[in-house]
């Protein structure tokens, strides 16, 4: 592979069109970072569910330690 990648650049090949090439040859798994909506669902969605789990967990602490009315 590493000599591919110098054999496209000593030919003038753009960044992106070496990555289409190799995107063709083995499909998305190729790259180390996914694209386009794949990002978003790896490294934005994971944060959002933690923050909205430490809301709930935080809620319900707060009910649960609640002091009972006196009856």
């Amino acid at each position: 592979m590493r000599q591919e990648i110098a054999t496209f650049v000593s030919e003038g090949k753009t960044d992106q069109e070496v990555l289409d090439y190799y995107k063709q040859k083995y499909g998305l798994r190729i790259l180390v970072e996914p694209e386009g909506a794949l990002w978003w669902w790896m490294h934005v969605v994971p944060f959002v569910v933690l923050g909205i789990g430490a809301v709930v967990v935080v809620f319900m602490l707060k009910r649960w330690l609640r002091p009972l009315p006196a009856s």
